[in-house]
Formats: C-alpha cells, structure tokens, sequence
C-alpha cells in the first residue's frame, strides 16, 4: 500500500511517519510511506504525476488556503480508490466528512499518543486486511518487498517474462 501524509506540523507530522512505519513493521503489513509533507498541493502533484492510489492520512488544519476536507475531496477525484483517514485536534469537525462525502475510513482525534498509535494501527490493519480480500477478478496484485499494488487488466498492454541474472 502507498501511504502519504499531509499535517503542517512538523513534530506532528514526524510522529505519524513514525508511528506507521513501525506499525507496518510490527504488523508485517506491505506499505511504504511515498510522502510525508505539509503541502496540499505537494500530494495532489505527486498522485497525478504518478497515478498513485493509497491511503491518505490528512490533518484538517493544514495552514494553507485548503484544508483538510477540500484536499480530501480533490483526492477523490484523482484516486478513485483512495482510502482516507483524518486525523486533527478538531473533533468538532468530524461531521464535515459526512457532509463533503469524504468516504474516510476513520476521524482520529489526536488525544494522546497512546491513543493516535492504536487507532493508527486498527486502521491500518483493517486497510491491509481490506486491500487482501479484495483482489477481485478485475486486478492482479503485485507484491514486492515493500508493498502490494493492485493493477486493473485494462491497464496492462503486455507481460514479459525475464530470467534473473545470477
């Protein structure tokens, strides 16, 4: 799975990195975090150049003239597989995720360390064990040392076979 992150807090931004890449260690769960930044507009460059999908862990308050939700939605509409988890010290604003159809899996509140970890890693486990199940007819799923990828048929022109040099 491709993991980014968008909070303008450095420290805060620091600690998820953190957090996940140890959960996803502990767990044994494929991932790799392809982005960790402050920048909206970072995140939705980076998805179009790459015509990445992943699951996207967004503050709401990230300091920029969008937010949290709008970055979300713009998400949406690039990814259409794009599994997203808010994470703020805005619990008042959990309600907006319905509002916009944001379709998050999770509105972590960051409370305390202990708690942002174990949210943190039930998301994550249940994303993995999502992403498992559903490798349906329609893809071919990719598993290497860092991650698994879904490709859907209708993208792929060939396959090639080669033989490893030894």
């Amino acid at each position: 799975m491709n993991i980014f992150i968008c909070e303008d807090n450095k420290e805060q931004r620091k600690n998820l990195k953190n957090t996940i890449e140890e959960i996803l260690t502990d767990k044994e769960i494929k991932g790799k975090i392809q982005l960790s930044t402050n920048s909206a507009y970072e995140i939705l460059d980076y998805i179009n150049i790459n015509n990445s999908n992943g699951v996207y862990f967004l503050d709401i308050e990230i300091g920029q003239d969008i937010n949290g939700i709008e970055l979300a939605r713009k998400i949406n509409d690039i990814d259409k597989n794009a599994i997203i988890v808010m994470i703020t010290s805005h619990p008042e604003m959990s309600q907006l995720t319905f509002k916009y159809h944001i379709r998050a899996v999770d509105y972590i509140v960051k409370d305390s360390i202990e708690g942002i970890y174990k949210r943190v890693e039930d998301c994550l486990t249940f994303i993995d064990e999502k992403l498992r199940k559903n490798s349906d007819s329609e893809f071919i799923t990719i598993e290497n040392n860092q991650c698994v990828e879904k490709i859907r048929y209708d993208d792929i022109l060939f396959f090639e076979t080669a033989k490893k040099e030894q």
